[in-house]
């Protein structure tokens, strides 16, 4: 039954990020993009280290690390994603409805 939650996790977490990295090729300027990647690229990350967690059993003497790793992804992702939207608010690189229409 663990193995079926293990793998139930790790596939769940493989399709988030390859989500995560359709949108950040799909996705029009930097401020979409940093949603994109800030939503849910922590959340595939964390199911796959879950996985792994459920994986290795809960109480193995690895789990805290697991747990350590999750809890530095939770704070450290979305973090990044922010930052990186507010340097290009401030650098001023504009919205993708903003920008000049390329006709060729």
């Amino acid at each position: 039954m663990t193995e079926l939650f293990a793998n139930f996790f790790l596939l769940y977490g493989a399709f988030l990020i390859l989500s995560t990295t359709l949108g950040m090729m799909r996705l029009p300027d930097i401020y979409c993009r940093s949603h994109a990647l800030a939503k849910s690229m922590p959340l595939g990350v964390n199911s796959m280290l879950i996985g792994l967690w459920v994986h290795m059993d809960l109480y193995h003497s690895s789990g805290f690390k697991v747990f350590l790793a999750i809890l530095f992804q939770v704070i450290s992702i979305p973090v990044a994603g922010h930052v990186m939207a507010l340097l290009a608010y401030r650098k001023g690189v504009p919205r993708h409805n903003e920008r000049e229409i390329d006709i060729y």
